[in-house]
Formats: structure tokens, C-alpha cells, sequence
């Protein structure tokens, strides 16, 4: 029979060491406390990354009756941008393309469809646990394992769009200066809105990109290079313990009972 006691890490490793145990937790509960103490770990170990879920860990931040409407708000957020990328993608979907720009941008387009579409049914079951919830840590972060993923979802179904829409300009267009005038703005563009998150989001927010896996850091390499130059070179695990130290001179109880239990704090 499997072993009914439920291991939790230290927080210093992403293993699960055998030596502890709480019969009185669920095993989601567990979890739970293994990415607390694993994302607000000092030590910053490679081992010890939570990968996606620590998009929007910030929000275990703000006390309970606040995290809520955090995370409602950032589900609708993602479900109204999906929603409306959809029906872009919708009228760019050409199911008689026989052009290869015209079957490139359908393909695009249905890329683009299915990423959104599975943004949306994520918001769904997102929204539905956030709304039975009373805003603990353990309920914030089932939501929270789920939001880095469905961000990923519409990052992809907004570029297939945008990819969609260029190969559709192309292949419409009969006049050549107007088409190479239609690629010379879609990519300035392309540029731009990756510029605006680098800039103004990962070059602030250290602590949850130090916690991405390397599969994540390799796709988006341009960009964190970028974000290293714009912060003076510093080093991002330097900047993620700087703002790991100003995250945890003011956490909730919740949050530090859970730090404090295992001597993290």
C-alpha cells in the first residue's frame, strides 16, 4: 500500500525529503507549502525554482481578503484579451488558401485560435476556484499553479495572431511597395511590444523570471539579456535577492507561519 504521510520540502532543495511529514495537511496543501518555501527561499538554489507557478506569487503578498480580487481581476484580464484575439483570429482563418502566404497565415490564425481558446477554458476553472475560495495561501496558489501557464497560452495565441495577420497582408496584396510597407510596420511593432514587457515588467519583477525553468529562460534569452543591460548588468539573481528581501520584510501571517514552521525565516 502507498505510504498515506505526505512529505514537504525544506525549502532548500525542490526535493522531498522523506525525514518530514504532516498527517494533518492534504496533499494539495503540501504543495502548496513546498512552493511558499521553495519561492521565498533566501539560499535562491537552481533546485529549488517553481517554474510557471511563480507568475503571480506576488499576489501571497497582499492579505487574504485582497487576493481575491487579484487574482479575478488577472483571470478576467486574460479571458477578455483571449476572447478578443479570438475573433481576430477568427476572420483571419481562410480554410480555402491555396497560396503558401495564404496557408501560412491560416495556419497562424489556427494556432492562434487554439491557444486563446485554452486561455479562455483555463480563466473558466480558474475563476471557478477562485470564486468558492476564501483567499488562503493554499487556494491562491491552486489558482496561481495554473495562471504562468495560461499566460504562456495567450503570449502565443497573440503572436500566431499577429503572424496570422502579416501573412494574410501578404498574400492580399498585389502592389509590392504596399506590401513591403505593410512588413516594414508589422515588425516595428513585433519589436516594440516585447521592448514594453522587457522595460517595464521583467526588468522589475527579478524574482519571479529568476524562478523560471531553463526551457523558459532559452525561449526568451533575447529578452533577459536585454533586461540585464537595462538594469545596469547586474546580475538577475542579485536583483531577485534584493527583492526577495523587500518581499519578505512585509508577508502576510499565513505566509510566514508557513516560513516560520520550517525555520526558513
Amino acid at each position: 500500500m502507498m505510504d498515506n504521510k505526505v512529505h514537504i520540502s525544506d525549502g532548500t532543495t525542490g526535493r522531498m525529503p522523506s525525514a518530514k511529514s504532516n498527517k494533518n495537511h492534504l496533499f494539495g496543501h503540501a504543495i502548496a507549502e513546498d512552493l511558499v518555501r521553495r519561492y521565498f527561499s533566501r539560499s535562491l538554489d537552481k533546485k529549488d525554482k517553481v517554474g510557471l507557478a511563480a507568475f503571480g506569487m506576488h499576489v501571497l503578498c497582499h492579505p487574504p481578503e485582497r487576493r481575491v480580487l487579484k487574482l479575478c481581476y488577472l483571470c478576467e484580464l486574460m479571458a477578455v484579451i483571449a476572447g478578443l484575439v479570438m475573433f481576430f483570429s477568427s476572420y483571419l482563418l481562410r480554410f480555402d488558401a491555396t497560396s503558401t502566404f495564404g496557408i501560412m497565415g491560416a495556419f497562424f490564425a489556427n494556432v492562434s485560435l487554439m491557444c486563446n481558446l485554452c486561455g479562455i477554458i483555463n480563466c473558466l476553472f480558474m475563476g471557478f476556484k477562485i470564486s468558492t475560495g476564501k483567499g488562503s495561501v493554499y487556494e491562491a496558489l491552486d489558482v496561481l499553479q495554473g495562471v504562468g501557464q495560461t499566460v504562456n497560452l495567450i503570449v502565443f495565441g497573440v503572436n500566431g495572431a499577429g503572424m496570422a495577420y502579416m501573412f494574410y497582408s501578404l498574400d492580399l496584396t498585389t502592389d509590392d511597395y504596399l506590401r513591403w510597407a505593410n512588413l516594414g510596420i508589422f515588425i516595428p511593432a513585433f519589436c516594440y511590444s516585447y521592448g514594453f514587457v522587457i522595460w517595464y515588467v521583467l526588468s522589475y519583477e527579478p524574482l519571479s523570471w529568476w524562478h523560471q525553468w531553463s526551457w523558459n529562460y532559452e525561449l526568451f534569452k533575447p529578452m533577459y539579456i536585454i533586461a540585464w543591460l537595462r538594469m545596469g548588468r547586474v546580475p538577475m539573481r542579485e536583483r531577485a535577492a534584493a527583492q526577495l528581501e523587500y518581499l519578505l520584510a512585509d508577508l502576510p501571517d499565513d505566509v510566514m507561519a508557513i516560513l516560520k514552521a520550517d525555520g526558513n525565516v
